[in-house]
């Protein structure tokens, strides 16, 4: 298992009733486990989100996750 530090933006950290924003989520998943993974065990759809970021980069799909990786997930932006 490794544990990675999740930020949800936007209406995603509203089912995580203790969530603290200014900290995120601290998470254990599966070693090697990639972000489509992570949202699956945070019960988040991919239709949720409009964007991921490993380390500030944008997640690439397949991308695997390292012990103590941050991610940043954004909801779809919309507006004009």
């Amino acid at each position: 298992m490794i544990k990675v530090n999740v930020k949800l933006f936007g209406v995603l950290s509203h089912p995580f009733r203790d969530y603290n924003p200014d900290h995120g989520l601290d998470v254990e998943i599966p070693d090697r486990a990639t972000y489509e993974e992570l949202l699956t065990h945070l019960k988040i759809s991919k239709q949720e989100v409009g964007m991921v970021s490993v380390e500030g980069a944008l997640v690439k799909p397949g991308e695997r996750l390292q012990n103590g990786t941050r991610i940043r997930i954004f909801q779809p932006v919309l507006g004009g």
